[in-house]
């Protein structure tokens, strides 16, 4: 692959000169007299790896996104945009390149090479938890680069020449090998914590919306349980998918004072009153919406314990690397002037996403009627609440615009806390666990559900009380997991009691909601049947296949926009082709996935994997 000479070419400075300024980027600049091995100056080597990580943040969201199924490009959409997203960009497309991933993957190599891991005070080592979190970021980087190219060039030394270049012959691997090799390196380091340097200046804003932004410098890292877990879900080997499982819950349970998943109370809950006439809703539906800020409260917050790994960008052009993000949805992030706040939108939802959020079950109760506190549940079929928390009016005497806020902050959001939950239920789900899975979209993992519930089986109670001992009442974080909440609520309630202020979580009276497992998994398989014209049965592979689909559009109402949308459908196709029931087809991840994507008339046929990929540039 020689064009990996022009991509690496030029990927050996480290910009920055402090702390307090990383993203005040040179990128032809090179540090001078920093000694790596010094614990203050491989600071600013880890930093330098930060500002490689601001440059390829654009583009890790728009492959993503745009090649998912979640947006559709208006009329003022650039060409370059319009060629990614119906999948006939070539090589000369402004959004293909891998230069950006293996910037980050040269400047981690070059941190390995001559990083003393050795050093120490005293029997504290410096380094491991600074190395580890090298690891990660080169394993995040590879993961990204693959699941964009279907094949990369492993390079694991620093290439600081011309000639390095030319005469590198690392082996060219694809998602299944380069997973392997990524893996091995880092299992030594499950359970590290990453570094913390304290708090990040991003400086200040253009205008008095956007102002001034800190960001916690741990929340930069990526922690290794958690790469870890994503690179055994992709790789989906024998025994993997447990692996991944118990990866998730190490970090789960390591981190579970900030880990745990509920809606927020009072009156830092949303408001969306004023938005239900853009969708019929029951009169008597509460007034408060049931939806956490999941993303993070960006728009409020920098410090959000949601967050658990991002990329945080410059408030100013003057401070380093900006994000075009918000821009291309229609907010000037950057402007002095703001009465130009509002631009023209380049992306926008697409009908799928909406399809998703508008086919939302939802049980729900106003009011507990009767002296015994019986529940009387209402149903109806709605959007979903978190799209009125992503997508917002912007309401002039002239004109009505939606505002794409999940970059309110001007940050890439790599992962939040219900990233590693729902990640959790997918690995449960596809190692034989399906009802683990269904328990954290609908009523969360705790303790409780051992006594209360009706769907676990006993082989999975067994599995998380020993195991993965959440939920056992033996385990010291049980207070924190106790208050987890399903997911799935965050934007449809199924069967809470609603107070004025919030939710009360415990069960009233004994009554069963009817957001049930087998009711919600024989829709899911129903809806498969009709969609796909496959002969959906009623084996546990079945049920696997349709709870991996009720996770897939949890993702959708989580984490749409944010640059997740492409791999994760990528995998779960792949997945499906190996793994789905032999009645479905050998082909059936294929027809999956080019379903999804046939409202963009792609110009490559989406059922054959080698068509996925993004030529190498």
């Amino acid at each position: 692959m020689k064009k990996i000479a022009y991509i690496i070419a030029g990927l050996f400075a480290f910009g920055v000169s402090s702390c307090s300024d990383m993203l005040e980027v040179d990128s032809s600049s090179q540090l001078s007299g920093q000694d790596i091995n010094n614990k203050t100056d491989s600071v600013f080597y880890t930093f330098g790896i930060m500002s490689a990580m601001q440059q390829l943040a654009d583009a890790y969201v728009l492959q993503n996104e745009l090649r998912g199924d979640l947006v559709k490009l208006t009329s003022a959409a650039d060409l370059d945009l319009q060629e990614l997203a119906n999948y006939s960009a070539d090589g000369t497309n402004a959004y293909d390149s891998a230069y950006v991933y293996y910037r980050v993957i040269n400047n981690v190599n070059y941190y390995l090479a001559h990083r003393d891991t050795t050093l120490a005070d005293g029997s504290t080592n410096l380094v491991t938890n600074e190395y580890a979190a090298m690891l990660s970021f080169r394993a995040w980087a590879y993961l990204q680069a693959v699941r964009q190219y279907g094949k990369v060039k492993y390079i694991t030394h620093p290439l600081t020449s011309i000639s390095d270049i030319e005469s590198d012959n690392s082996p060219e691997l694809d998602i299944y090998q380069l997973t392997t090799e990524l893996i091995s390196g880092l299992e030594k380091y499950s359970g590290l914590p990453v570094p913390n340097y304290g708090a990040i200046d991003c400086g200040s804003g253009n205008n008095s919306t956007v102002g001034s932004k800190n960001v916690n410098s741990n929340q930069s890292f990526i922690p290794v349980d958690v790469i870890l877990g994503e690179l055994y879900l992709e790789r989906g080997q024998e025994g993997d998918y447990l692996r991944a499982a118990q990866h998730f819950y190490t970090y789960l349970n390591n981190n579970a004072a900030s880990m745990y998943v509920q809606p927020l109370s009072g009156a830092t809950i949303m408001d969306w009153f004023g938005n239900r006439g853009t969708f019929p809703m029951p009169s008597d539906f509460p007034m408060v919406s049931y939806s956490y800020f999941s993303w993070g409260d960006l728009s409020f917050t920098d410090q959000s314990v949601d967050i658990v790994s991002q990329i945080p960008m410059a408030q100013n052009y003057m401070r380093g690397n900006t994000t075009n993000l918000p821009l291309l949805y229609g907010y000037n992030y950057y402007t002095a002037n703001e009465d130009s706040l509002y631009t023209t939108v380049q992306i926008v939802p697409s009908g799928n996403y909406f399809s998703i959020a508008d086919s939302t079950d939802c049980y729900y109760q106003s009011t507990i009627v009767g002296t015994g506190g019986q529940l009387t549940f209402n149903y109806f079929r709605g959007r979903d609440v978190r799209y009125y928390e992503t997508y917002s009016e912007h309401i002039t005497p002239d004109s009505v615009s939606y505002r794409m806020r999940k970059f309110d902050r001007a940050n890439v959001i790599l992962y939040r806390s219900s990233t590693i939950w729902l990640r959790f239920a997918e690995a449960l789900n596809r190692a034989g666990y399906p009802d683990a899975a269904f328990a954290i979209l609908k009523d969360g993992l705790k303790s409780s559900l051992t006594s209360s519930n009706d769907y676990l089986s006993p082989e999975t109670v067994t599995l998380l009380s020993t195991t993965m001992p959440i939920l056992s009442p033996t385990n010291e974080n049980d207070q924190y997991f106790l208050q987890n909440v399903g997911i799935h609520s965050f934007g449809a309630a199924h069967g809470e009691s609603v107070t004025t202020l919030g939710i009360n979580n415990g069960p009233i009276g004994g009554t069963r909601t009817p957001y049930q497992m087998d009711t919600i998994v024989g829709n899911k398989m129903a809806q498969i049947a009709r969609e796909y014209k496959v002969a959906v049965g009623n084996t546990k592979a079945d049920t696997i296949n349709a709870v991996e689909d009720l996770i897939c559009d949890e993702y959708a109402m989580e984490f749409a926009f944010e640059g997740t949308r492409y791999s994760d459908l990528t995998r779960l196709a792949r997945r499906k082709n190996r793994e789905a029931p032999a009645s479905y087809g050998t082909n059936f991840g294929g027809l999956w996935f080019a379903t999804k994507m046939a409202y963009k008339n792609p110009a490559k046929a989406l059922d054959v994997e080698a068509n996925w990929y993004l030529p190498f540039k």
